[in-house]
């Protein structure tokens, strides 16, 4: 009798363990007063959830549903959506649920989720005739029918492969877009499209190939923050799980049973509900049986002969207890060891109880050290090694005192060094002993480390993209396929001349002129909606009324759920039409320049010409005369340079290539040859006198100056001048006469490449500094050189190489004249390969 009795109390607990309802507590209780309608947003999902004629609804979901509305006592509404349709609404607070709704964590952000209730795989499907594609590789560049709003849109854009989405509102349109042919393949749930294939007699005509893609969490989902009415929902799922009505569901309409996810007491809540109770009521058989046993052996002692057989048989009832026990506690250890989630149980003064390795390496913690952490307490308290809990340490501690659930999301314990994750989240569970007292807590530790740097990555990457954004002086707009504006940075709002909250309100086509769109210019803009990038001229009305010209570049792209967007970037051309306006106004007054500028400039070489004359039969007569040749030799060049500038801006005009900048640098670069001109007749009148001043100049900035004088010309005659300066140095001298100098050298350089057809024609200058601090410049060509019998005469005063009329034997002369007597330097020349060498020495 005792033994019968005994094990009716096993199965009644173990029973009631297994089918009890979850209660609700005051605070849901109180929710569903306040709110006895729960409205539910129901999708075309067969067999899960769908609508029939009669606009009734039906399939799992469903009948799971209107179960627990009857176990918590409330009403529920139904209406009929698509997947997208019901994210909108359920965000916008329009519905309060979503009744099939696949967990991600980009949905994550935006919705709260239920517990899973089952796991649903996605496949790949494709005509039955149809042998290129097998696996999810195959569908680079292909057409797939997806369910818009689906999270298999989401699935295949994080694959990063080129494909075609061709949309559908549900599966049943997806499946009939595969077998007409108007898609190559079609992505989604395995169970609901087998339910169209059946249905719409497609079944020998599409046929699923490959592996499951994935295999997603089904949940329901609310918006963020609607965490009472998850909590009830949560409830009620377990307690349709615990109670064996959610097999019965599946059985019913799958035929068959489907594997559900979630946490670890959400999963495996019933095995480990039954093992707890096989391990308590075998501890309690036990001491019953042990205090029977030792009563027995007490009362037949004297018996002994007569209860040997009976003895016996409790001894090997007693081992095989203590069997079933040793088999419970291995199993339940082996559970526990395996898990993935670090588990541990503390009993109700914190002291650790049990922990599993996943435990263990989540906290740093090896073997050798375990034993330590299960050092006895006093009392329940926190100390400096809990300070990670934070906030949630009162919350805990109300779980130790009155029991309850905790889910802490989020926990940074990066300030524990030996740990070996940075962020974990933790649920803590309070086990009840058969007063309803504490008897121990349960805690399961996730790693999510990864998936929280994966958040912080993504949390900068927005952060850099809205500086870049709102930074950029250039303004942005957002838009829809409509012409809403959706989005603006500050310079879209300085040059519409719109407040943010106001310019968002607008359609883009509000800011273009009347005439403007007249002209099609809204036509071009349009077409940017197109997959083709656009981008041109025209102009936009401010707020005032204002016109102001903008060039427009456009690009569409699509959201992941699919819709259109048009992104512009309008760039404000006032200033470039104002200075083309300009440049052509100056264009018409650079022509008549040039005209009268010609005129003087043939008048001046003519006058020139005649001073060269008058020159050759006076050079030897009288120093005057030496002065005038002097002027002319140094003004040949400076003219010619000036005949060079002249003739290239009029081919710059005839070939379009005039612009503003080039214009300006023109009669810069003319202003300064005829500045230097002039400069050269007071410094030629002023360079034998004693009383002359010296000043310190950069030897860089005066060779660069004479190189762009001359280098017009020299690149007419394909010679080019390299310019290296090692070491610059600032001299104290003539800076006029040292560029007189350079340039007569670089003069001398250029008549003997031409003369002996040398092309290309090179010249090299390098500037240095020598051991004794002085500036060294070394001016070498490939001219061909200087003949030896005549390379000493060179500096002589009007010896000239040069045939009759080209040349005054002055050039030269000058220069060793200002280097060795001005300025106490040294000149000097010899040749060098194909070419000659000369060097200054300051």
């Amino acid at each position: 009798m005792g033994k019968r009795f005994l094990l009716s109390i096993v199965v009644i607990i173990i029973t009631f363990s297994a089918y009890a309802q979850i209660e609700l507590n005051s605070e849901e209780k109180q929710f569903l007063q306040e709110n006895p309608i729960i409205k539910f947003a129901i999708t075309n999902y067969p067999p899960f959830e769908y609508a029939d004629e009669t606009n009734q609804f039906h399939g799992l979901t469903i009948d799971l549903i209107n179960w627990i509305s009857t176990q918590y006592n409330f009403r529920v509404h139904f209406s009929k959506v698509t997947i997208d349709g019901a994210q909108k609404k359920v965000h916008k607070h329009e519905l309060d649920l979503i009744s099939t709704f696949f967990y991600s964590k980009k949905r994550d952000r935006i919705f709260d989720f239920t517990l899973p209730i089952y796991q649903i795989p996605a496949n790949i499907f494709i005509p039955a005739d149809r042998t290129d594609i097998q696996n999810i590789s195959h569908l680079e560049n292909k057409r797939i029918a997806l369910q818009r709003g689906d999270y298999a849109v989401d699935y295949l854009i994080q694959q990063n492969f080129d494909f075609q989405a061709v949309f559908a509102k549900d599966y049943s349109e997806a499946v009939d877009l595969l077998a007409q042919k108007r898609a190559d393949a079609l992505v989604g749930d395995e169970p609901v499209i087998f339910y169209h294939l059946y249905q719409k007699k497609l079944s020998d005509k599409i046929k699923k190939v490959g592996k499951p893609l994935y295999v997603a969490d089904d949940c329901l989902g609310s918006w963020e923050g609607n965490t009472t009415l998850i909590s009830i929902m949560n409830k009620g799922i377990r307690s349709a799980q615990r109670s064996g009505y959610f097999d019965k569901l599946q059985q019913k309409w799958l035929g068959t049973i489907i594997s559900t996810t979630g946490n670890f007491f959400s999963i495996y809540w019933r095995l480990i509900t039954i093992l707890i109770s096989i391990i308590i009521l075998a501890l309690i058989i036990f001491a019953i049986l042990n205090r029977r046993l030792s009563k027995q052996v007490h009362a037949r002692t004297l018996e002994i002969s007569k209860a040997n057989t009976f003895l016996k048989s409790e001894i090997a009832e007693r081992k095989q207890a203590q069997e079933a026990l040793s088999h419970s506690l291995k199993l339940l250890n082996a559970l526990v060891e395996q898990s993935p989630l670090g588990i541990s149980v503390r009993d109700k003064t914190g002291t650790l109880l049990l922990a599993n390795q996943a435990w263990k390496k989540i906290w740093g913690i090896p073997d050798k050290e375990f034993k330590h952490q299960f050092q006895k307490r006093q009392k329940l308290q926190f100390d400096a090694s809990d300070n990670y809990l934070g906030k949630y340490k009162d919350k805990i501690k109300k779980i130790y005192e009155t029991g309850g659930e905790l889910l802490i999301p989020e926990i940074d314990i990066r300030n524990n060094k030996r740990a070996t994750a940075a962020w974990i989240s933790q649920r803590f569970y309070s086990i009840n002993d058969e007063s309803e007292n504490v008897d121990s807590i349960v805690i399961i530790t996730e790693d999510i480390t990864k998936a929280k740097r994966n958040e912080l990555r993504i949390k900068e990457s927005e952060v850099r993209y809205r500086m870049l954004y709102q930074e950029i002086r250039d303004a942005i707009i957002l838009e829809n396929a409509e012409e809403e504006i959706l989005d603006a940075n500050a310079a879209a709002c300085e040059l519409f001349d719109y407040p943010y909250e106001e310019l968002i309100t607008k359609h883009s086509y509000e800011f273009q002129p009347e005439d403007i769109q007249a002209k099609g210019i809204r036509k071009i803009y349009s077409a940017s909606f197109t997959d083709l990038s656009e981008t041109f001229e025209t102009e936009i009305l401010t707020r005032k009324g204002k016109r102001i010209a903008v060039e427009v570049t456009t690009g569409s792209f699509q959201t992941a759920s699919g819709e259109k967007r048009i992104l512009s970037v309008l760039h404000n051309i006032e200033d470039r039409k104002r200075r083309e306006q300009q440049l052509r106004a100056t264009n018409k007054e650079l022509h008549k320049l040039k005209e009268n500028l010609q005129k003087q400039v043939n008048a001046a070489v003519q006058e020139l010409r005649n001073k060269d004359h008058l020159l050759i039969k006076q050079s030897r007569q009288a120093a005057m005369g030496e002065m005038i040749g002097n002027i002319a030799h140094q003004w040949r060049q400076p003219l010619s340079a000036v005949a060079a500038i002249v003739q290239d801006i009029e081919d710059a005009y005839e070939y379009d290539e005039l612009t503003e900048e080039y214009l300006h640098s023109s009669v810069e670069k003319t202003m300064k040859q005829l500045s230097y001109m002039s400069r050269t007749i007071d410094d030629f009148r002023n360079f034998f006198k004693p009383n002359k001043e010296k000043k310190d100049f950069s030897v860089q900035k005066v060779l660069e100056d004479t190189i762009n004088f001359v280098e017009k010309s020299f690149s007419f005659h394909n010679i080019k001048i390299n310019l290296v300066v090692k070491q610059d140095s600032t001299i104290n001298g003539f800076p006029n006469e040292y560029s007189q100098t350079v340039l007569n050298i670089l003069n001398n350089s250029k008549d003997a490449i031409v003369e002996n057809k040398i092309n290309p024609g090179k010249i090299n200058i390098v500037a240095n500094i020598n051991e004794k601090g002085q500036s060294v410049v070394s001016i070498e060509d490939n001219g061909g050189g200087i003949p030896a019998n005549i390379i000493d005469k060179i500096f002589d005063p009007y010896f000239s190489t040069k045939e009759q009329g080209k040349g005054t034997g002055i050039g030269l002369y000058m220069s060793k004249t200002i280097i060795e007597d001005n300025m106490n330097g040294k000149i000097a020349v010899q040749n060098i390969g194909d070419g000659v060498k000369f060097t200054i020495v300051v």
